[in-house]
């Protein structure tokens, strides 16, 4: 199995990162879960880049409280 670095950042809808839950991370291939605690930010989009070090998704998320 071969272990990537992974990176995953929720951003507002300014661009700015406002929380980071991986950091280049050690990782090998497979499923994983994270939970994000929200509850201190407000209701809105908000963005999640997921990066591994070849490539980049990032997902549109919908907080409602």
């Amino acid at each position: 199995d071969r272990v990537h670095t992974a990176s995953l950042q929720i951003f507002d809808m300014n661009g700015r990162a406002v929380e980071t839950l991986m950091n280049n991370e050690l990782l090998h291939p497979g499923q994983y879960k994270l939970q994000w605690n929200a509850s201190q930010y407000a209701s809105g989009v908000y963005f999640i880049q997921l990066t591994n070090g070849i490539s980049s998704q990032i997902q549109k998320a919908v907080l409602i409280k």
